[in-house]
């Protein structure tokens, strides 16, 4: 008797996209009409620039990846720190 299974998420055509919010055109919102028109989006209170020291760790497949990594109580300290952006 043969088992058939779902094939591993990187091995299926099908899964175009996982754990992720959907696609969207850039924009910003401004409190003001003023800072809008500004042109300069650093002026939004919304505005989150995301250069800085980011923790990273390189798996050698995608079933290698440390379970529950994702979780904001995951355990990262054995990870790298790496410059945002850069390139690894």
């Amino acid at each position: 008797m043969r088992i058939f299974r779902d094939p591993p998420d990187y091995m299926n055509p099908k899964l175009l996209q996982k754990g992720r919010l959907a696609a969207h055109s850039t924009f910003f919102s401004f409190d003001t009409a003023e800072e809008a028109l500004s042109g300069a989006r650093n002026n939004s209170a919304r505005y989150l620039m995301l250069n800085g020291a980011w923790r990273f760790t390189l798996a050698d497949r995608p079933d290698a990846l440390p379970g529950d990594f994702w979780e904001e109580d995951y355990d990262d300290t054995e990870w790298d720190d790496i410059p945002v952006p850069s390139c690894w």
